[in-house]
């Protein structure tokens, strides 16, 4: 939790960058309520999270996005994520991001604890269920 979310995205991005030059080895980051990153409407180019997204793969920087209304992100930057992990059920406000990205609601979850792993052109990869503690 954060009052300042892009500058904390700053500063994760940094020690990501730093870690990775001192290591070799590959960093992780994530964020949860994405809608305070990546806001609706455009996204400025200076934005950290956007940067990750598509200038860091080369620095083995993995980004993980999380949303529980998907809706309330700027669709063009969330274009470059590789998978998709959708969990649990949909709901008729999802309607708009199932139109933008032609998900046919058959290859949805029907159940609370179920997921669906999507490849970032929406095919179906994987679909399983997982316990009520991680749902």
């Amino acid at each position: 939790m954060t009052d300042t979310p892009l500058k904390t995205a700053r500063e994760a991005r940094q020690v990501a960058h730093e870690y990775h030059e001192a290591t070799g080895f590959p960093t992780q980051v994530v964020f949860d309520e994405a809608h305070n990153v990546l806001p609706d409407g455009e996204v400025e180019s200076d934005n950290p999270v956007k940067k990750m997204l598509h200038e860091d793969r080369d620095k083995a920087l993995k980004v993980v996005i999380a949303t529980q209304d998907p809706s309330d992100l700027e669709y063009t930057p969330i274009k470059q994520c590789k998978y998709w992990v959708w969990v649990g059920e949909w709901a008729v406000f999802h309607d708009g991001f199932l139109r933008y990205f032609s998900i046919p609601r058959d290859d949805l979850p029907t159940e609370p604890y179920q997921y669906v792993v999507f490849d970032k052109r929406m095919n179906v990869l994987h679909r399983a269920e997982t316990q009520e503690v991680y749902g």
